[in-house]
């Protein structure tokens, strides 16, 4: 099983953006008092390779959810399993890795 390093990447940084995006539009329904984005479909997209783009949330120019300590140790510890799989998959698989662009 080979696995192409560029569609993870892809992957990766299409779920960042997305990410971003989501606490972006998030703290401005907040501001307006409009309906907001649930917790729970952020904490999805953190787990589904989104991560980094909810912790790029919390700084600043956008500051959000960053002072809610019950977000901050859930957002934590979906961090921290990723690290741990990436790790496992990287030191099992190692041999398997390649990037070729599919083009």
């Amino acid at each position: 099983m080979e696995i192409n390093l560029f569609f993870v990447s892809l992957l990766i940084i299409v779920m960042t953006f997305r990410a971003y995006f989501m606490m972006i539009s998030d703290k401005r329904k907040a501001i307006k008092g409009k309906w907001r984005t649930p917790e729970k479909r952020l904490f999805q997209v953190a787990f589904l390779l989104g991560s980094l783009g909810i912790w790029l949330g919390m700084l600043p120019p956008v500051n959000h959810k960053k002072s809610k300590t019950s977000f901050l140790l859930i957002l934590t510890l979906i961090t921290a399993v990723q690290i741990f799989v990436f790790v496992h998959v990287h030191y099992t698989y190692n041999d398997q890795f390649y990037f070729k662009i599919p083009f």
